[in-house]
């Protein structure tokens, strides 16, 4: 049989937060609970319904999508972050599109790429003066 893990952070970030839930079918009004004390109804539920076998509740410190330190600090962590990772890759981008460049420029395709892109140009002004008559 398989096993259901619920896990619930009791940091203070978390608790600060609270989660409207309605717990039992009989409550006419959804209540309002932060980290311990949804943790606390969780588990009271999971005992009063005998669920232990099939249900486990855990308390953790902090989960990953739960934000720790100063915003500040968080943007500034990522902007860096974001600078050592795509400055690199920029920089590669840029490399092969120079030697793609000087590689049309000098070869003797050049010409007749140029050629098939006026080919192009030209038929794509014929089709938009046909489509305006008609």
């Amino acid at each position: 049989m398989n096993r259901i893990d619920i896990y619930i952070c009791t940091k203070s970030k978390c608790t600060a937060k609270r989660a409207q839930i309605k717990l039992w079918t009989a409550d006419t009004e959804a209540g309002f609970y932060n980290g311990p004390d949804l943790l606390t109804a969780i588990r009271d539920l999971v005992a009063q319904k005998q669920l232990d076998d099939r249900v486990r509740v855990h308390e953790v410190t902090c989960m990953s999508g739960c934000p720790v330190g100063p915003i500040a600090l968080q943007c500034g962590i990522l902007g860096i972050t974001s600078i050592f990772i795509e400055f690199p890759v920029l920089m590669g981008y840029g490399w092969v599109a120079d030697k793609s460049n000087r590689m049309i420029k000098h070869s003797r395709w050049a010409r007749w790429m140029d050629r098939l892109a006026g080919v192009f140009l030209i038929a794509a002004g014929v089709k938009l003066a046909l489509e305006r008559r008609s």
